[in-house]
């Protein structure tokens, strides 16, 4: 049987990577930009 606090800390750390990667898409979704230039690195 899972415990609350795993149980809570694991759906909070799930959340918090998926907040980071959707807010990084939107940020750079957001831009002004020609063809993601940035990713040729």
């Amino acid at each position: 049987m899972i415990t609350s606090t795993g149980w809570l800390g694991g759906l909070l750390l799930g959340l918090g990577v998926m907040g980071l990667i959707g807010g990084a898409l939107f940020f750079m979704s957001s831009r002004p930009n020609d063809g993601f230039d940035e990713w040729d690195a």
